[in-house]
C-alpha cells in the first residue's frame, strides 16, 4: 500500500498550497476574519519551507497496519543531487536480506545516472514540483471559514475550515479529488506556518494511474514541527480508510509515516552521500 501514500500525502498537502491566492509578506497585518488571506500567507511560508525541505537530511518511519499485522519500515533521506533519496535500512527492526540490499543499491544507482548533468538534474527537479502543479487550484475549488483559534502545543492558532465549493469545474484532472474533500487548517498565528492538517474524503476518489479508489470515510492528516525560526517541516503523516485495488476488492489502510532527525545537509550529508557510494561499489 505505500505507493498510494505519496499521492494522499499530497491531497493533504494541498489544502495548504494555494499559489494563485494573494500572497502577504511574513509579519504583515492579516484580518482575522479574512481566512482567505490567512490560508495564503501560510502558503507563501508553506513553499519556501518545501524547498528548504529538499536541503534537509532525515529519518522515516513507516508503520503500515495490514491484516496480516503490523509492518514497520525505517529509512534515511539523504539530500543528493538536490533531490530526497530515500534508502530503507530495517523491517520489523530487522536488516533487510541481501536480495533487498541489492535493490536498494540498484535504485541508488539509477537515481544517480537519471541525475548525472546538471540539465537532468534540473529536469527532474522540474518534474518534482510539477507533479504538484494541480494544488494551485485549491484557493479556487475550496471555500474557507475562520473558526475560534486553539491553541497547539503553547501556541495561538488560526483555525481554518476548507469546503469544496460547489460547481468547481477542475483543469487538472488530479484536481478533481478536491470535489470529494473537506478539510481544517491550523496555521500559527506567529510563525503563519499550518501546523496540522485533517481532510476526510466525503466521497470515493478515483486514482486512474493505479486503478485504485479511495472510499467515503477515509481520513487523512499532517501535522508539522518547528525545526528552526520560520521553518517547519512534517513530524506526522496518518492515512487511515478503504481503498478498492483494480476496482475490485475493498483493501483497509492504515499507514502513520513518522519524521525525525532533521539535519541541514553540510558536511553530515556528504559523508552520508560518500557512504551510499561506497555500498553501491
Amino acid at each position: 500500500m505505500r505507493r498510494l501514500t505519496p499521492l494522499l500525502i499530497i491531497t493533504a498537502a494541498g489544502l495548504a498550497v494555494a499559489a494563485d491566492a494573494p500572497r502577504n509578506d511574513v509579519g504583515q497585518e492579516v484580518h482575522p476574519s479574512d481566512a482567505r488571506r490567512i490560508v495564503a500567507q501560510s502558503i507563501t511560508n508553506y513553499e519556501k519551507d518545501y524547498h528548504a525541505a529538499l536541503k534537509y537530511n532525515y529519518m522515516q518511519r513507516d508503520v503500515e497496519k495490514t491484516p496480516e499485522g503490523q509492518k514497520v519500515t525505517v529509512s534515511q533521506v539523504t539530500a543528493v543531487a538536490g533531490m530526497p533519496f530515500e534508502k530503507v535500512l530495517t523491517r520489523n527492526g530487522q536488516p533487510l536480506p541481501p536480495s533487498e540490499q541489492r535493490r536498494e543499491e540498484d535504485k541508488y544507482k539509477k537515481f544517480l545516472a537519471e541525475r548525472a548533468t546538471p540539465d537532468a538534474q534540473q529536469k527532474k527537479i522540474a518534474e518534482y514540483e510539477n507533479a504538484r502543479r494541480f494544488l494551485r487550484e485549491v484557493p479556487e475549488a475550496f471555500d474557507f471559514e475562520l473558526l475560534p483559534e486553539e491553541t497547539i502545543n503553547g501556541r495561538a492558532n488560526y483555525v481554518v475550515k476548507c469546503t469544496p465549493k460547489p460547481g468547481y469545474v477542475a483543469r487538472d484532472s488530479k484536481a478533481r479529488m478536491f470535489s470529494k474533500i473537506n478539510a481544517t487548517l491550523w496555521v500559527d498565528k506567529q510563525d503563519m506556518r499550518w501546523t496540522k492538517a485533517r481532510a476526510n474524503v466525503i466521497d470515493s476518489v478515483s486514482i486512474g494511474w493505479i486503478m485504485a479508489r479511495i472510499n467515503q470515510g477515509a481520513k487523512i492528516g499532517i501535522e508539522q514541527t518547528r525545526i528552526a525560526d520560520n521553518l517547519w517541516l512534517p513530524s506526522e503523516i496518518d492515512v487511515n480508510g478503504m481503498v478498492k485495488i483494480l476496482l475490485v476488492k475493498n483493501h483497509p489502510v492504515g499507514e502513520q509515516v513518522y519524521f525525525s532527525e532533521y539535519r541541514l545537509a553540510g558536511d553530515g550529508a556528504r559523508e552520508q552521500t560518500a557512504q551510499l557510494e561506497r555500498e553501491t561499489r
